[in-house]
């Protein structure tokens, strides 16, 4: 039905759909247990016949098979980006695109075979639009869901906080769910014999009322969530200190409990995962107990308790200072070691990844020059799968165009961990083309040139963790504001619609806050009348454009006009806003 219909809507022709062979075709055939392609891989194929094939795995390879020829063959493309209007399922085709072309060719003698790199594929946080991840592979979107052939995945494969629902329930006789109704509350003490009988007791339960619910394991759910609740105030009891001193890990009693539950499970279910967070106080694995072979432990690349991930080099550590002297023990080093330690005594690895521009979102860094690394590094330590996390297709004020493009690339991504540079930068230049048109090249030159403000060395990947001053050349953003203005008004002037023309306004906002930061003292309170007349100029443009598209400057928080004072400097709005405990440092008067 999918491949009729954007057949049709690109050239007129609807063709008939059959059920039996005819003289010319496109035929799908599944493959239930092809080693090959298992359950999502998929080959395109022109035969002897003349005849095109696509021949997919067993779930959904024939689904990933097609919308691969409708984008790759006949030129559809599917974007998810909600800078201008809201995805529903009545407007969805305003989201696609059709290069338009005379003819399409498929070659004789086609052989493209394509498995994904990562079996668990989230590219993406929270918000749904299944047609839409559908079509760029993600396969956690599928889940649950038959008219996408959606079994065999489980958003509980990427473990998040799953204790926090049996301990709001009250199903703890030692935890009331009030106190635990918040972040930050106390973890409860995993080697306590009452809590783990109880939550033993809990889970068994609740598998049971999935499968009197009708859900099958291995099609409507893989997997059961125990992971600790989102806090670092961990239990300091005997006990539990006394294994964190064997194991010479914070994640002694973690573990302890997490293989307990697994033992249970499997004893009963056999099939089922049981996921743990190595997160937050636990990313150190245990030196003597490894997770019992239905463990699937989710990994965090986070800033933990002690140590912060470095934001301006790939997780892999290879391009780190071994022990940054940034003050916060920032490196990369440690993280890959313990994650690089957690695959080899594990069946089973996800990762939690963050893309990092959140909380003061709109002085934002390149979020996406490490994450082809990232990716690689996580395909070569074989990773089940991927969950992007605090990382949303945005409402048109939320965020900014360069997080909505690294989305679209995590999807490429996580399907083709082994993309070349050349590879990931086409797709940018045609992600880039297919929003702004011509314009397109002027944002991607921005883009590129973001890159060059970062300050060399390690820095904290989350700007509410580290002291922007760190992490932005403010001076050079300072010399280069006019390039980037000019960048910027180049991208207008060749945008082919109304729409993309306001795409690349929405897109240049966190450039004019920077910029705005950058030259207040010299323009505005030092400046000549000039140089003054032109800082009002672009503040009050600025202002408009950010109220009238409900711009998030920092902590979830949109700017309204009376926030607006010309008198200070952008940065302390964006820091009151965000609530930010860099205030006090007063960061932007950076010079």
């Amino acid at each position: 039905q999918e491949l009729r219909k954007y057949i049709g809507l690109a050239c007129g022709y609807y063709p008939n759909i059959v059920n039996e062979k005819r003289g010319h075709m496109i035929v799908l055939e599944r493959l239930l247990d092809d080693p090959t392609l298992g359950e999502e891989g998929f080959t395109l194929s022109v035969k002897d016949d003349g005849n095109l094939y696509i021949t997919g795995g067993k779930w959904r390879g024939c689904m990933y098979g097609v919308y691969e020829l409708l984008e790759r063959y006949i030129g559809w493309r599917f974007f998810y980006n909600k800078q201008t209007e809201k995805y529903t399922e009545a407007n969805e085709e305003s989201f696609y695109y059709l290069y338009d072309s005379d003819h399409v060719d498929i070659p004789a003698g086609l052989g493209d075979t394509q498995v994904p790199s990562f079996t668990y594929r989230t590219g993406r946080h929270m918000v749904q639009a299944y047609n839409q991840y559908v079509k760029l592979k993600e396969s956690s979107s599928v889940n649950n869901l038959s008219k996408y052939n959606g079994y065999g995945q489980s958003t509980c494969i990427g473990a998040c906080h799953g204790l926090q629902f049996p301990i709001q329930a009250g199903a703890f006789s030692n935890y009331d769910p009030d106190m635990y109704s918040i972040f930050g509350a106390p973890q409860p003490c995993f080697t306590d014999e009452t809590f783990i009988e109880e939550a033993k007791t809990y889970y068994l339960n609740d598998i049971e009322r999935l499968l009197a619910s009708g859900y099958e394991i291995g099609k409507q759910f893989t997997a059961i969530d125990v992971a600790q609740i989102d806090s670092g105030d961990f239990c300091k009891c005997k006990n539990c200190m006394n294994a964190i001193a064997t194991e010479r890990s914070d994640a002694a009693p973690v573990l302890y409990f997490t293989n307990i539950m697994a033992d249970a499970i499997g004893e009963e279910y056999p099939g089922l995962w049981v996921s743990m967070l190595a997160y937050f106080g636990t990313s150190k694995p245990c030196k003597k107990t490894v997770p019992r072979d239905n463990v699937n432990i989710s990994y965090c690349f986070y800033n933990d308790i002690g140590k912060l991930t470095c934001g301006n080099h790939p997780l892999s550590g290879e391009k780190c200072t071994e022990h940054a002297a940034d003050g916060y023990g920032t490196s990369n080093h440690t993280y890959a070691e313990e994650f690089r330690e957690w695959c080899r005594i594990s069946k089973r690895v996800t990762v939690w990844y963050y893309p990092g521009n959140w909380l003061l979102d709109s002085i934002t860094n390149s979020t996406i020059k490490t994450m082809r690394e990232d990716m690689r590094f996580f395909s070569d330590n074989g990773v089940h799968g991927i969950w992007i996390c605090c990382a949303n297709p945005p409402s048109e004020g939320v965020r900014e165009s360069i997080d909505i493009l690294g989305l679209y690339l995590f999807q490429r991504l996580l399907w083709n961990a082994e993309m070349t540079e050349e590879e990931f930068q086409a797709v940018i230049d045609d992600y880039l083309y297919v929003l702004y048109g011509e314009g397109g090249k002027f944002v991607g030159d921005y883009y590129k040139w973001l890159e060059t403000t970062d300050m060399i060395g390690c820095w904290p990947f989350m700007l509410g963790f580290g002291d922007p001053r760190k992490r932005i050349d403010f001076s050079k953003v300072h010399d280069e504001f006019e390039l980037c203005l000019s960048m910027f008004d180049d991208a207008v002037k060749y945008a082919p619609s109304a729409k993309a023309e306001y795409g690349v306004r929405l897109a240049s906002r966190s450039m004019y806050v920077r910029g705005l930061i950058s030259v207040y003292h010299d323009w505005y309170e030092n400046g000549n009348d000039a140089q003054k007349a032109r800082y009002t100029e672009l503040w009050e443009y600025f202002r408009n454009l950010a109220v009238n598209s409900s711009y998030i400057f920092a902590g979830g928080k949109s700017a309204q006009l009376s926030d607006f004072d010309i008198n200070e400097n952008i940065g302390a709005l964006v820091d009151r806003l965000g609530d930010s405990p860099m205030r006090e440092k007063e960061w932007w008067n950076w010079q």
